[in-house]
């Protein structure tokens, strides 16, 4: 692997005796060396070939080496992020649609494109989804009829508006979803927001089914919540106005679907597709925000669909089953005489040793 790229920061190259290499960083975080998880991930990449995702771009889409806020930077490309794909075990590549997609390439990320895929882009995408790749799409809210094309064939849509929400707490046009656990990815995201996590959508285009009748498995993976959640006809300034439901413009409290699953089997794959309504939610400031009441869950939803478009290879899962010492089994009874035990017996025991050793030492 070319280290040139490094910046000079001291890194470690693990070679193999066929010249197969590759790059094990340091981070910066607390912990600064590398964990199981990335120790893993490197050797993985060493025996087995490493997963290639490829960012989409040429319409102005959400890129791996833009650095700015709304930019993929630290979810993709940040060798000093520890959670970002390239050092999750991923390789990573800008790629466009005006020719097609390498057949190196596992699966692609399309987000916010702001223009018109041309027919030959399209057709060349289309080749991609027929050969069984797997993408993560994410719309944005005023971008629906750039992003609509690439999903039509799975029978879905991005509808007109954004989903907001009448909190008196956050911004009223971030999202916290609310996960369908009744599918691989949804059991495993519905998992983590049962621990506490949240996923934060901010800006979030609602997406609606409009045909069944398609060859793809289509699932619910998250809506926004059913209380105090509609989708905004109006183009609301949220720096200066509050959205505020309207019924006259169609509007209705209700529970709207932000993101679906969408599976095929092909052979022996299943090919796995996720769309979302929103794209700030991987972008560096959303990684990175930090909101009261609220532990951000979003690097860990992101992680966890790598997980599953890989088939659990990458990210490297390293949770086990916890040791029984962790449990409690003794009963309700049992608790006074532990007191006893422990706290009187045992250390008059120590004491009279104590005072014995004292008193020994003192005769002589």
């Amino acid at each position: 692997d070319d280290i040139s790229k490094e910046n000079g920061r001291i890194v470690r190259v693990i070679e193999r005796e066929n010249g197969q290499k590759t790059i094990l960083r340091h981070y910066k975080d607390q912990h600064k060396d590398p964990s199981e998880v990335e120790i893993t991930a490197a050797f993985k990449k060493l025996i087995m070939k490493a997963p290639v995702v490829g960012f989409i771009t040429g319409h102005t889409e959400r890129g791996i080496d833009d650095k700015s806020e709304s930019g993929y930077y630290s979810f993709a490309a940040d060798r000093t992020g520890r959670n970002a794909l390239i050092n999750q075990g991923f390789d990573i590549q800008d790629r466009t649609l005006d020719r097609p997609i390498p057949i190196d390439i596992d699966m692609i990320v399309i987000a916010d494109s702001k223009s018109h895929f041309s027919e030959l882009e399209l057709s060349n995408y289309k080749k991609f989804i027929d050969r069984g790749g797997s993408a993560l799409i994410l719309g944005e809210p005023r971008r629906q009829e750039f992003m609509n094309p690439l999903i039509d064939m799975f029978g879905l849509k991005f509808k007109d508006g954004m989903v907001v929400t009448n909190s008196d707490i956050h911004s009223k046009d971030v999202i916290f979803a609310d996960f369908d656990g009744n599918s691989d990815i949804g059991g495993i995201f519905k998992y983590s927001q049962d621990k506490g996590y949240s996923f934060a959508m901010p800006t979030v285009a609602a997406i609606e089914q409009f045909d069944t009748h398609t060859n793809f498995d289509v699932k619910i993976l998250a809506k926004s919540p059913a209380a105090g959640s509609w989708i905004e006809k109006k183009d609301v300034n949220f720096i200066t106005t509050f959205p505020e439901l309207n019924t006259n413009d169609g509007e209705v409290e209700e529970s709207n679907v932000i993101s679906y699953y969408v599976t095929r089997k092909i052979g022996d794959k299943t090919q796995k597709i996720v769309v979302l309504g929103d794209a700030d939610c991987l972008s560096t400031k959303e990684l990175i925000a930090n909101r009261a009441g609220i532990y951000n869950g979003n690097f860990s939803v992101m992680n966890n669909t790598f997980y599953v478009f890989t088939d659990g290879e990458f990210p490297v899962n390293i949770n086990r089953i916890p040791s029984p010492d962790n449990r409690y089994t003794a009963e309700k009874e049992d608790i006074k005489w532990m007191y006893i035990v422990y706290s009187l017996i045992i250390p008059g025991i120590i004491l009279f040793m104590g005072l014995f050793l004292l008193f020994k030492r003192k005769r002589q």
